[in-house]
């Protein structure tokens, strides 16, 4: 397990985590991810806190984060197949939700299709945008993240990938987008009225069903007999600033005890929003 490691710069507090690597096996596949990194951060900028490093709002209220700060966690990161690239580079292009006719019960990044397949979110969405089901298959699928990563505070925070799906050897063929999927953010803390006469307690588990994010490669990965024998993949993940903005925090004054911020629809849409601005970012590079 490589341990992640905190870093505060102009941008605000970053946290990169390596993830752990897997080893090659001869005779199978055509190239192997050999290294995967991946940086989760916040876009904080200075005048976000006040002189006692409190969060601000844009409505005046100001936030106490707890120690730990945000919790996210990631999920699987997917390597796709070029035609995959085509689809939109974040945010999905479908509700899993309300999934498309055909389809139901979608989670865990994928769908349970009428006819009993399981079909990725990938999938469905090169489905809808024309592409066709069969063209923008997963190549290769890194699983979700054992323990989530803190963003907020300073400290250390580690994170490992136990196994590829099925393995970490990449078919030959040309790779053309990669994916990450997200599946939780928590958090906790304090919030502060502008006046600074009120103070609340409050909490936040926000599961980010269906949220998926891709990236097309600017050049597609071949690989085959006369390409690379490995790569390494570096990604980030990057919140919005205003993740906490134009929120009705005035509903929490009267509140006794804890408020958790998911259970009033008010606070959680909002929030999902926030969340779908998140930007992913991937670097694919030959190791050898």
């Amino acid at each position: 397990m490589n341990a992640g490691f905190w870093r505060w710069s102009r941008g605000g507090a970053v946290l990169a985590a390596m993830l752990g690597a897997c080893a090659w096996v001869p005779g199978t596949g055509f190239a192997t991810v050999r290294e995967v990194g991946l940086e989760l951060a916040l876009d904080a900028p200075k005048g976000r806190f006040d002189d006692q490093r409190r969060w601000k709002t844009n409505q005046g209220n100001r936030l106490i984060l707890a120690a730990e700060g945000l919790r996210l966690s990631p999920g699987a990161l997917t390597l796709l197949s070029e035609a995959a690239a085509a689809g939109p580079a974040t945010g999905g292009a479908f509700d899993p939700t309300r999934p498309p006719p055909g389809f139901s019960n979608c989670h865990g990044g994928h769908c349970h299709r009428d006819d009993g397949a399981l079909v990725d979110y990938a999938d469905i969405e090169a489905q809808l945008a024309g592409g066709g089901v069969a063209a923008a298959r997963p190549l290769l699928r890194l699983p979700p993240s054992a323990a989530a990563l803190a963003l907020g505070g300073e400290g250390r925070a580690s994170l490992r990938l136990t196994a590829c799906e099925p393995h970490c050897h990449l078919p030959r063929g040309r790779v053309g987008a990669v994916s990450l999927d997200v599946l939780r953010l928590q958090a906790s803390g304090q919030v502060v009225s502008p006046d600074g006469e009120q103070r609340q307690a409050w909490t936040l588990d926000l599961p980010l069903t269906g949220f998926s994010w891709r990236q097309a490669l600017s050049t597609p990965l071949e690989v085959g007999l006369s390409g690379p024998l490995s790569y390494a993949l570096q990604g980030s993940w990057r919140l919005p600033e205003d993740l906490f903005d134009d929120l009705p925090w005035e509903r929490v004054w009267q509140a006794s005890g804890s408020v958790a911020l998911e259970a009033d629809q008010a606070f959680k849409q909002p929030l999902l929003e926030h969340v779908r601005k998140a930007e992913f970012r991937i670097t694919v590079r030959a190791l050898d």
